[in-house]
C-alpha cells in the first residue's frame, strides 16, 4: 500500500512539473514521460531540450493566433497592426465597380412619361409596348434583287435614222441609214462599204436595195 502511494505521488508530482516544462519547449508529452522516469533529473532533462518551433507555432494558430504576412511573426487574431514590424493587418475593402442605374419609370409610373404611354386599371402608367394589344413593328422588305448582268459584249448604241435628204448631201463619216453599223462613209451622197464600229474600220457592202 506504502509503495502504490509513493508511486502515484511520483507520477503526479514529477509527471505534472516534467509536462509544464514540456510544453514550453512544444513537447509536453515527452517532459512527461522523462520526468516519471528519471523524475527532477527528467524535468531537468526537459528543460535543456531546445523549443519545438514548429509544434509551438501550430498550438498557436489554434488558439487564433496568426501569422504576420510581412515578417511572419505571430501575432493576435484580432490585431490591426503586427507588433513586430507595423505592418497594417486590416485587408483594403474590395472595389466594386459601380452599377448602372436602371432608367426610372422603364416598366411603369405614376404619371404618364411620354407619348403612348397608357393608364392601366391599377392607377399605373406603362409604356407603349406594354400596352396588351401592342404589337411590334413589321420588319422592312427586303431589297429588290436587281436583274442579272449578262457578261458579254455591250449593246451597240442604235444609230439616227438619216433623213433621205441627209442621205443624198452626206459626205463623209455619217450615221449608218442601215441601221447595221454605227457609222459609214459617205461619198457625194451615196454609201460606201467603208464602215465603223466603236471606232473600228471595217468593210461591209450596202445592202443591195440601198
Amino acid at each position: 500500500m506504502t509503495f502504490l502511494y509513493y508511486t502515484i505521488s511520483w507520477i503526479i508530482v514529477w509527471g505534472l512539473l516534467g509536462a509544464v516544462v514540456g510544453q514550453s519547449k512544444g513537447s509536453p508529452m515527452l517532459g512527461f514521460l522523462l520526468s516519471i522516469l528519471l523524475g527532477p533529473i527528467g524535468v531537468l532533462i526537459t528543460a535543456l531540450l531546445s523549443k519545438d518551433e514548429n509544434a509551438l507555432r501550430r498550438k498557436a494558430l489554434g488558439r487564433g493566433m496568426r501569422e504576420c504576412p510581412a515578417c511572419g511573426e505571430l501575432v493576435q487574431g484580432k490585431a490591426a497592426l503586427c507588433r513586430y514590424c507595423g505592418t497594417s493587418l486590416v485587408s483594403p475593402p474590395s472595389f466594386q465597380p459601380p452599377t448602372t442605374a436602371e432608367p426610372k419609370y422603364r416598366d411603369m409610373s405614376d404619371v404618364s412619361q411620354g407619348p403612348g404611354w397608357w393608364l392601366a386599371s391599377d392607377g399605373k402608367w406603362y409604356p407603349p409596348d406594354r400596352r396588351p394589344s401592342y404589337r411590334p413593328p413589321l420588319p422592312p422588305p427586303p431589297p429588290s434583287p436587281s436583274p442579272p448582268v449578262t457578261a458579254g459584249v455591250a449593246a451597240r448604241p442604235v444609230p439616227a435614222t438619216a433623213s433621205p435628204r441627209q442621205t443624198m448631201d452626206s459626205e463623209g463619216w455619217q450615221p449608218d441609214p442601215f441601221m447595221v453599223h454605227e457609222e459609214r462613209l459617205f461619198d457625194h451622197g451615196k454609201p460606201t462599204p467603208l464602215v465603223k464600229d466603236d471606232g473600228v474600220g471595217s468593210y461591209d457592202a450596202p445592202p443591195p436595195s440601198a
